[in-house]
């Protein structure tokens, strides 16, 4: 086991001394790539449920996902670390576990723990909290250190001020802090990771802001990228930022990592997308759609960075990326945009996975777009 991960989770839910009211969470673990991912409850069933904050793509994952669960029914689950805390049921996340969940702290079943941040810390946890009848009812994000506290509470901000009647995103239906922790709550929503984009078009054309028409160079993510390419010295980047910073365009809802990993569909008109640590309400239109297409084409689809090159030219000269493209001031400059959204992954997001080939993909369209 990892040598801080059972103090950090006995800390969590232990709460202050004296306890009051015990409780026994209990649960495997599973590792991906050495490093601890997923408590999963060791109740029987359990772990199927818990499973679904994985969002598992390719076939090998697929087979991962489904195979765990049956794993951790037979002699082999002692193969994964057993975790085993007592929960202070009178403590106060205990008790805002209890409010989300709807059961007294004393009933709570151990929740489904998937870890995020940093090689080897446990910066950020997701919680999944079940009803009575085993059933997902909430999702808790949480940050524990510094960073990861920062990064909760500025997603917790950014969709409290979620517009009304705009479908997308699942709202906050609570908020925690500590000394030891930030967390909200969301809505649990089930539903399958999309295979592609097809109508994803209306879900872009709602997040269009009804304000007047912005400089792009006003916009956070843009600015965010200039100063990262003023200093990196690429030669393509003054031309990009002289055909961009002075364009009005319409600003749009910006969720900055919308990949299938990201988003949940139960069909195309009901659509909701999480992880919003790097969302804006006021984006660069069209960056998100490029990036889910190009992140399905990558780490998904496996293609050759020629083949996702040709995918993005058939997008952009498709009729509904093309109306979508004149709804938000953006015919013009379409081609200058994506090769700015590849920078901006190249120089502010920097993902741990597909760099290179959106390096090629830079190359490729760059070299074809400037003969």
């Amino acid at each position: 086991m990892s040598q801080n991960l059972q103090p950090a989770i006995t800390a969590l839910f232990a709460g202050p001394q004296p306890r009051r009211e015990l409780v026994n969470f209990v649960w495997r673990l599973v590792r991906r790539g050495n490093r601890p991912f997923l408590l999963l409850p060791e109740k029987s069933g359990s772990a199927s449920v818990g499973f679904e904050l994985y969002s598992a793509h390719r076939p090998l994952a697929k087979l991962w996902r489904s195979m765990i669960p049956l794993m951790l029914q037979t002699s082999v689950s002692r193969f994964f670390d057993r975790v085993a805390v007592q929960a202070d049921a009178g403590s106060e996340l205990m008790q805002f576990l209890a409010r989300q969940s709807g059961l007294p702290a004393g009933q709570l079943s151990a929740p489904t723990v998937k870890f995020g941040g940093a090689a080897g810390k446990t910066s950020r946890l997701v919680l999944l909290l079940c009803d009575a009848g085993g059933h997902p009812v909430r999702v808790i994000k949480a940050g524990l250190d510094p960073q990861g506290r920062t990064a909760t509470e500025r997603e917790a901000d950014l969709l409290s001020r979620w517009p009304a009647n705009i479908t997308g995103c699942m709202g906050i239906s609570g908020r925690f802090s500590s000394p030891a922790l930030s967390a909200f709550a969301t809505g649990y929503f089930g539903g399958a990771s999309p295979g592609n984009d097809l109508g994803f078009e209306k879900l872009f054309h709602d997040w269009l802001n009804g304000t007047p028409p912005e400089p792009i160079g006003n916009l956070e993510s843009w600015r965010e990228l200039a100063l990262a390419a003023n200093g990196a010295g690429l030669l393509p980047w003054p031309a990009l930022r002289d055909a961009l910073a002075g364009r009005m365009v319409r600003t749009t809802i910006f969720h900055g990592d919308f990949a299938p990993r990201n988003v949940r569909l139960t069909g195309s008109d009901n659509i909701r997308a999480f992880d919003w640590e790097r969302g804006h309400l006021k984006g660069i239109p069209a960056w998100d759609w490029f990036h889910f297409v190009i992140q399905n084409s990558i780490l998904v689809k496996r293609h050759s960075p020629e083949s996702v090159a040709a995918e993005m030219e058939q997008l952009i000269r498709s009729p509904r990326f093309q109306k979508y493209a004149a709804d938000a001031g953006i015919t013009p400059i379409v081609e200058p945009l994506l090769l700015a959204y590849f920078l901006d992954q190249k120089l502010v997001t920097q993902p741990l996975a597909g760099g290179k080939v959106t390096d090629r993909l830079f190359q490729i369209l760059w070299a074809k777009w400037h003969e």
